[in-house]
């Protein structure tokens, strides 16, 4: 995201000054959420082991075991639009 010391430091387009606490955790969130959809987007391609989808996606295959573990768990449209 590369603005944290902008928003944590200073103040963003709102005159808002941001909690580093709050900010480093909204970067965790936004992190795991676009990994889910990279997962999401290499298994459009069709199903693959966990090994290829890290491989395609450029994820740690533990990373990939656990999100897919996560997905599966919030079934059909759990994560944001897809």
């Amino acid at each position: 995201m590369g603005m944290e010391r902008q928003l944590v430091e200073r103040e963003n387009v709102y005159h808002f000054k941001l909690d580093e606490t709050n900010y480093r955790e909204s970067q965790a969130v936004v992190t795991e959420e676009y990994q889910k959809a990279l997962i999401l987007e290499v298994l459009r391609e069709g199903p693959q082991s966990v090994r290829e989808i890290a491989g395609s996606s450029g994820l740690p295959v533990y990373t990939v075991s656990v999100l897919l573990s996560e997905i599966e768990k919030s079934g059909p449209g759990g994560i944001a639009g897809l």
